[in-house]
């Protein structure tokens, strides 16, 4: 017994014309659907009531949730994504075709000397390519004796924590007695 017999014997006790019958039971067939059947429905085409069962007993197969998932993954294609190096759609940088046209542009003259093919950070030069001398320390304060932090004389003075007087040790802490 399937799930739409019960409505075909209400609906054939109560309509008298078989064109209303067949009508109204299709509008319940449809209405009466959970949300996954009434998706599928809508696909169909003028479907008659063997077809509109076949394709809802389809649904909870794992058939049916392997085409929902690969109509869904359908949009997340790579084609559509553009290369990071060329632009251009239908591959990724790792497999572009154009990666021996494109130079790899490395470090430009540096913008400290002016000479020489290096970062600004690892430049040694002392002297531009004008002729004058680079501004900087040349990373020599390493090197050289550098001043020592003073500390103020105000620190040096001792200052007691507490000011109560001493108190006499008690006889059994006594050197004697510790002998």
């Amino acid at each position: 017994m399937s799930f739409i017999d019960k409505p075909k014997e209400a609906i054939e006790n109560q309509v008298e014309n078989e064109v209303a019958r067949e009508v109204l039971l299709m509008k319940l067939a449809v209405e009466n659907a959970n949300v996954d059947c009434k998706r599928v429905l809508q696909t169909l085409r003028n479907p008659s009531l063997v077809e509109m069962m076949e394709a809802c007993q389809k649904v909870g197969s794992l058939e049916h949730q392997a085409q929902a998932m690969a109509s869904a993954f359908e949009d997340l294609r790579f084609d559509n994504r553009a290369c990071f190096r060329c632009g251009k759609t239908g591959h990724f940088k790792r497999n572009c075709p154009n990666v021996n046209q494109i130079p790899n542009s490395g470090p430009g003259v540096c913008p400290r000397c002016g000479k020489g093919r290096h970062y600004a950070n690892q430049c040694h030069s002392k002297w531009g390519k004008n002729g004058k001398l680079i501004q900087g320390n040349f990373r020599t304060s390493v090197s050289r004796r550098r001043a020592q932090t003073q500390v103020p004389w105000q620190a040096m003075t001792t200052t007691r924590a507490c000011e109560a007087e001493l108190q006499e040790a008690p006889e059994w802490m006594s050197p004697q007695m510790l002998k």
